[in-house]
């Protein structure tokens, strides 16, 4: 989910919200006025350097671990003819 920067016109004030590009997202946290939305330049360094989401490196990782434990498994049986 890409990061939005808002400023608010009538209050002059400015906050990020994080949430996807079809929500409405954007009210003044001060005014309640909707703000002026634009992508916050960090948002796009993010998904210029790796497209996938931490939760899918978390789960990448953990079937990682899962294969190396079935191969130490599969070798310790073999060494110890279990």
């Amino acid at each position: 989910m890409p990061i939005y920067e808002y400023s608010c016109e009538p209050c002059s004030n400015k906050w990020k919200e994080l949430h996807g590009s079809d929500d409405k997202g954007g009210k003044c946290p001060d005014c309640g006025v909707y703000g002026k939305r634009s992508l916050s330049t960090n948002s796009i360094i993010i998904a210029a350097s790796d497209s996938t989401t931490p939760g899918q490196r978390i789960e990448k990782h953990i079937e990682q671990v899962r294969e190396s434990v079935k191969q130490d498994i599969q070798e310790a049986r073999k060494e110890y003819k279990i």
